[in-house]
């Protein structure tokens, strides 16, 4: 028996562009792969005439065909379809249609997809214009690695007023490229007060007289000794007596003079050293012999003028190769000259450095 083997017209195979039938049944076309879409070697040319293809079939021709091969389809793309791609699918048209598009379609299609746009800018040979254009779109692409981008001050200002995060991220990092202005500054502080949190030493160190009062206080909370350094006039005296105890020594740099008696001998006590090498001639007396009893070699470096002979003397004893090597590095150090005449009570030691320093002075 015949038995009739015809397929029904649904499962027919479509008609080859020059009319004749296509053998065997027409293998259904795997979806779009993103990473996929070119595949050197196969050249499958379209079954429909291209002004007729919709966008899934022209998806499929581009999955379909190598590079050279899709590059002579689309060149056979009426003017109204290749005006329908750029409406439909700008990025398909950035990537596959860009010889064929006029500057209206090319300039339509940027503004559509700026960051197709601009990972193609050589390739689609943009201008100056057209690749700003993009980066008003996405200022974040134009602030990140924005040397290289060559941004005027102008678009600059625009990008850094867009995204003020971004471009505090950038004037915070480790390598700071980015300078802003006090302006600039004052916006992207008012604009994007989380980032400051994020980097409250870079935010201080960077532009503290920008910040309004609450963001202050809050990066000098974080960060006291950088806040004690950079901005110690502007700190009331609540935040100043905060920012001094978790801080001393920078209180006693920056700040002494504003401290109080009673704050000023707290953070003397936290730290000596400091104390008497800034802070001796604003110490009360008592004050000043506890700082010098508890480190005396710093005494004896920082605050010689402060000190009675019998102090020196005093902390001068067992000191003597302490004292020679200070001498070696300083031997004009007023130490030298308050010793010569101390000499009949100093150790051998002391005496020989003293009279090696005096001797290179003269």
């Amino acid at each position: 028996m015949n038995i009739n083997m015809q397929p029904n017209d649904d499962e027919s195979p479509p008609a080859a562009q020059d009319g004749t039938q296509n053998h065997g049944p027409e293998l259904e076309a795997m979806p779009p792969v993103a990473g996929e879409n070119h595949k050197p070697g196969i050249d499958k040319g379209p079954t429909t005439p291209l002004h007729l293809m919709s966008l899934e079939e022209i998806r499929r021709l581009v999955q379909e065909n190598s590079e050279e091969a899709l590059a002579q389809h689309v060149r056979q793309f009426t003017k109204d379809q290749l005006g329908d791609c750029c409406v439909t699918d700008p990025t398909f048209s950035l990537l596959f249609l860009k010889e064929l598009l006029s500057t209206e379609q090319l300039e339509y299609c940027i503004e559509r997809d700026p960051l197709t746009a601009l990972v193609y800018a050589s390739e689609l040979a943009l201008t100056k214009k057209q690749i700003d254009i993009c980066y008003r779109l996405h200022p974040e692409c134009a602030l990140t690695g924005f040397q290289a981008n060559k941004l005027d001050a102008e678009l600059l200002d625009f990008c850094i007023r867009k995204e003020p995060g971004i471009a505090l991220r950038q004037a915070f990092s480790w390598d700071p490229s980015m300078r802003l202005t006090d302006d600039q500054f004052e916006y992207c502080f008012r604009e994007a007060p989380a980032e400051v949190l994020k980097h409250p030493a870079a935010a201080l160190e960077a532009a503290a007289h920008k910040m309004d009062e609450e963001l202050f206080v809050r990066c000098a909370m974080a960060e006291p000794a950088t806040a004690l350094q950079f901005a110690a006039g502007r700190m009331s005296g609540p935040l100043l007596k905060q920012c001094a105890k978790a801080a001393p020594g920078m209180a006693l740099l920056y700040a002494a003079k504003r401290l109080t008696a009673l704050l000023l001998k707290q953070c003397a006590l936290a730290a000596p050293t400091i104390a008497l090498r800034y802070a001796a001639g604003i110490m009360k007396k008592s004050l000043f012999k506890q700082c010098a009893q508890a480190k005396p070699l710093a005494a004896l470096r920082y605050a010689t003028a402060h000190l009675s002979d019998d102090e020196i003397l005093q902390y001068s004893a067992g000191r003597g190769s302490r004292i020679r090597r200070l001498l070696m590095i300083q031997p004009r150090h007023p130490l030298a000259r308050r010793l010569i005449s101390l000499c009949d009570h100093l150790d051998p030691v002391t005496v020989a450095a003293v009279g090696r320093a005096i001797a290179s002075e003269i």
